[in-house]
């Protein structure tokens, strides 16, 4: 990773960090945008922290080892190469499994051929599903603001995702059609965050639209 600017380096642990916390950036690409600030403000506010939207020592602090640690090595396998073959590249389906973009991947992996037996660096995102809460949840639907959260019994924040409008350029484009969707008025989250909530709701689930 040591060819990625410096600003980069950031942006890119603090998407992966604020994924793994659950308070999703949408796709993780390196580049500063509306989602990742959301995000990052929405876990200042679930921790009790100053609620800026900016990278201050406590929220590095609070964010932990998934922030000094962004990055993993991943070998492509033969299993690999079968699922590639319903995406029109290698790097797409890969992309879609560590929540980023093809275009980011090509970047950390300037040589790769992506090819089964190459060993890739990839974003440090957590691949298991969360464990489903034990009594319902209340998902709020921001629909101007474009914002999904999951507060638990307690009323604390568990998820949060960013909404993105159907027909606008987004990280949808090459996915396959059976990949999982959450639509809510033409709004929709990426497969991975509709995977994740479809978990945390295990069918028990109160929905609230502002």
């Amino acid at each position: 990773m040591s060819h990625l600017e410096p600003r980069m380096k950031r942006v890119l642990a603090t998407q992966v960090a604020l994924d793994r916390a659950g308070f999703s950036p949408g796709q993780i690409d390196a580049q500063s945008s509306a989602n990742t600030e959301r995000a990052l403000r929405a876990f200042q506010q679930a921790h009790g922290l100053h609620v800026t939207g900016e990278l201050d020592r406590k929220t590095v602090r609070t964010l932990g080892q998934p922030f000094v640690r962004s990055v993993r090595t991943y070998q492509i396998t033969g299993a690999d190469l079968e699922s590639a073959l319903e995406w029109p590249a290698m790097a797409d389906m890969l992309a879609e499994r560590f929540h980023t973009s093809a275009a980011l991947l090509r970047y950390l992996n300037t040589q790769a051929m992506f090819e089964e037996g190459e060993t890739l660096l990839v974003p440090n995102v957590e691949s298991a599903t969360p464990v489903p809460p034990k009594t319902p949840v209340v998902v709020t639907v921001a629909e101007r603001a474009h914002m999904l959260s999951v507060q638990n019994a307690s009323g604390e924040v568990i998820f949060h995702a960013p909404l993105t409008s159907a027909g606008e350029n987004d990280a949808f484009a090459a996915e396959p059609a059976g990949l999982p969707r959450v639509s809510v008025g033409g709004i929709r989250l990426t497969s991975w965050d509709a995977m994740k909530l479809a978990c945390l709701m295990n069918g028990t689930a109160k929905v609230v639209m502002r």
